[in-house]
């Protein structure tokens, strides 16, 4: 035999990855694994002696690699292998013969000096008990085994999953990027526990427990992977590809491999080490670029406002009210109330909020709803005021309404605005007012970016039906853009209900509902210069223009 071929024992594997590894040059040879044997009716029997065989040859501490894979598999005929006996001292319903089977392999494995690879698919794990009978001493030895009886301190536990994370280290070994590549449509029966410092962790589960590992232990190297549909493509990768260049198997593959060592530093030019040395810069200042920017997200993220205005968009009961008071002392209300924060037990509660006013008192109604509000909802508010104004008469108190509506959606695509006409017109009626939180999401931002006022805005409270914070931007029509230019051109018309001047703004809305505030640089009609216009077609040129608008606005200074 050509000793620089690797010999290959394959273990209860399937069919196409035999011939596959064979076609590919391996000197193989395939045995079987016993699974489980019920003993059906037999079951409870005292004291019994039961004959089995096994497949596991006498010359496996020869092979180079051994492949297992542990999915479920019939026991073997008595005349298909080397027989052997266990002693029962009662028949249990089924014995499960793989451990042993396993740990027959592992004491061929881990005899002598010889280096290997055992590869394990990790279908199953199970432990069992043998009692087994040596006929020449008319004895029996009691042992335990386990699918995974190979020394290792690796603890497998059977859990099933098909979600699995790649590692997140950019610079992959060939074997993660082997296995990763091979990885569509895995399934884990397995998992390990990988404390040990020997072991290298392949992939995890979302869970971030260990699916597949690899690890040298004495003068063995050893792969786990999960259940992977592909194997023969994967095994025929690893065999000719990615386990030669790995050096502790080197000596092994002596005709094998992908010359990755053809660029390491001792074979290439001092110009390609230079510019390698460079692109390893390149990356290094990457990582520090991105860990920085990603210090700054998080920073940014955990700023009070920031969290404050996304609680706006998803929470409720108190932590929403407590947002919505941040947003209203935001806008420079003074003295923001939460009643409820002093109701005991057995008192009414009454607002969610409550601002005092000289002339007007604002009591607020929050909530967060799965759905858009009913019409006793949206109404709730008016009994709270009505039962203010009986208590103080002479005092004027005015409801509004706010929901964060369909809080589970992303706000783009819930209903806006979350009313009906009838509920709109009860509250015009009612002489209360109602909003939204995603409205007051915006208006923090068009506030920010100087398109509105707080003053306005706290005016807007003040109104009723559906709140218009918005009211001083005036729509304008769809424009024509220049883009070379950075020019809108804006049809007006000829009602004259228009005036746009130089030292005004224009205010863009994008696809996101992030908003713009956009100079007015210079104003041309027929290529001539204006100040001022009203009617008719104008070009005006912006700074720059906004990529993917949706509604153009005029804010007039």
């Amino acid at each position: 035999m050509n000793n620089k071929i690797p010999k290959v024992s394959l273990f209860n594997v399937d069919e196409d990855v035999i011939n596959t590894l064979s076609r590919a040059g391996f000197s193989t040879d395939h045995h079987k694994l016993n699974g489980k044997y019920h003993f059906k009716r037999d079951t409870g029997l005292l004291k019994q002696e039961c004959s089995f065989s096994h497949d596991i040859p006498p010359d496996l501490h020869e092979s180079d690699i051994v492949i297992i894979d542990t999915q479920d598999a019939p026991t073997l005929k008595h005349d298909e292998g080397f027989p052997f006996s266990l002693y029962f001292q009662r028949l249990p319903p089924h014995v499960d013969l793989m451990p042993f089977d396993i740990m027959q392999i592992s004491q061929h494995v881990n005899s002598g000096s010889k280096k290997r690879c055992i590869i394990v698919f990790c279908n199953q794990s199970n432990a069992e008990s043998y009692y087994l009978i040596n006929e020449k001493l008319n004895n029996y030895a009691e042992f335990r085994s386990t699918t995974f009886n190979f020394g290792l301190y690796i603890r497998p536990v059977a859990k099933h999953g098909s979600r699995y994370n790649k590692p997140s280290d950019i610079r992959l070994s060939p074997l993660h990027q082997s296995i990763i590549k091979h990885s569509d449509g895995l399934t884990y029966n397995v998992i390990f526990e990988a404390t040990n410092q020997k072991n290298v962790v392949l992939l995890t589960n979302e869970s971030e427990e260990t699916i597949s590992l690899c690890r040298v232990e004495d003068n063995a190297f050893y792969i786990f992977l999960p259940d992977i549909k592909t194997k023969s493509e994967l095994l025929l990768d690893l065999l000719t590809n990615i386990l030669p260049d790995i050096p502790f198997l080197s000596e092994i593959f002596p005709d094998h491999g992908s010359f990755n060592w053809e660029n390491d530093f001792s074979y290439i030019s001092k110009e390609e080490k230079d510019i390698i040395i460079r692109s390893n810069e390149i990356d290094t200042q990457y990582e520090n670029d991105k860990k920085t920017i990603a210090q700054e997200l998080n920073k940014t993220r955990e700023k009070t406002e920031n969290q404050l205005l996304k609680n706006l968009l998803k929470e409720t009961d108190d932590a929403l009210v407590y947002a919505v008071q941040w947003f209203l002392s935001y806008i420079e209300f003074d003295n923001v109330q939460n009643p409820d924060e002093h109701v005991k037990d057995g008192e009414i509660f009454e607002e969610d909020l409550r601002i005092d006013g000289k002339d007007t008192t604002l009591l607020f109604e929050v909530k967060g709803i799965g759905g858009t509000s009913t019409d006793a909802q949206c109404s709730q508010i008016s009994k709270i005021v009505l039962r203010n104004r009986k208590a103080n008469p002479e005092h004027n108190f005015h409801g509004v309404y706010i929901v964060n509506n369909q809080r589970y959606k992303a706000p783009l695509l819930r209903s806006l605005p979350p009313f009906n006409e009838k509920q709109i017109e009860d509250a015009e009626i009612a002489l209360r007012g109602m909003t939204y939180t995603y409205e007051l999401f915006q208006v923090y931002h068009m506030i920010e970016l100087g398109i509105l006022k707080k003053e306005q805005v706290k005016e807007a409270f003040l109104k009723d039906g559906l709140l218009d914070f918005k009211h001083s931007l005036i729509k304008l029509p769809k424009p024509h853009e220049y883009t070379n230019h950075s020019v809108y051109s804006f049809d007006l018309g000829d009602t004259e209900s228009i005036l746009i001047k130089d030292a005004d703004y224009i205010i863009i809305c994008d696809n996101e509902c992030h908003w713009h505030k956009l100079d007015i640089l210079s104003m041309q009609v027929d290529k001539k210069n204006v100040t001022s216009i009203n009617k008719g077609k104008v070009g005006i040129k912006v700074n720059t223009l906004i990529d993917k608008a949706t509604g153009y606005y005029l804010l007039q200074h």
